[in-house]
């Protein structure tokens, strides 16, 4: 009996002994939180907190609902992703708020109006599917004696940009049309009793730059 208890109040102390070293180790809180379009999950548990011992390894993951991508992983208010992977293992060296971070996925289109060409910038399609949040640059060339007008979106009559280069950021669907107009032209003609011609041509109709204020046409009569 005495044996018994002595085994008993052994395996007391020995208890004790790992509450106190327990004790003593340092552990951090990690937490993670996730945006609309998806969770987050840390492995091993399915709560969305722990304490982790200093240095320890922690992997968390994160799982996109479908029509989102994911991110990136962002501690606070940090404008940078301390990783854009969905499975992150990192160690804990302190406590830290981890937030998932998704977007929609956003289909981008580009038209043409008149004579010209559409690209999106290092790219050779005229459609692409990206993050909202994604930066495009889309690019306009006209043909010759055509001139670009703008961008426009929907029926619009006021473009969001008269740059034939535009960069914006991509946040909805949306369809960009890009407008050419031709440039204004003049004829020339004369009666039968003398000849008209454009200065050092023998055109007899030209088209004008925009800006152009006086024609030279002299006349051979």
């Amino acid at each position: 009996m005495k044996k018994h208890y002595s085994l008993l109040f052994a395996f007391f102390m020995a208890f004790l002994s790992l509450l106190v070293s327990c004790d003593e180790i340092e552990n951090y809180k990690i937490t993670i939180i996730s945006t609309e379009g998806g969770k987050a999950e840390i492995y091993g548990t399915i709560e969305t907190s722990v304490y982790v011992p200093v240095d320890n390894w922690i992997q968390v993951s994160a799982i996109s609902d479908d029509g989102y991508g994911f991110v990136g992983w962002f501690i606070g208010d940090d404008s940078e992703p301390v990783s854009t992977e969905e499975i992150y293992v990192f160690k804990a060296k302190k406590d830290v708020t981890l937030t998932a971070k998704f977007a929609k996925f956003t289909t981008l289109s580009l038209r043409a109006e008149g004579y010209g060409t559409v690209s999106i910038r290092d790219l050779p399609e005229t459609s692409i599917t990206a993050l909202a949040g994604t930066e495009v640059a889309v690019v306009a060339i006209p043909e010759e004696f055509y001139e670009f007008i703008g961008w426009f979106i929907g029926d619009s009559d006021t473009p969001v940009s008269t740059d034939a280069e535009y960069t914006f950021t991509l946040t909805e669907n949306v369809v960009l049309t890009a407008k050419f107009k031709d440039y204004p032209s003049v004829s020339i003609k004369s009666t039968k009793n003398g000849t008209v011609s454009f200065k050092d041509s023998s055109d007899d109709a030209k088209f004008v730059l925009p800006g152009t204020e006086e024609l030279n046409i002299p006349l051979d009569c």
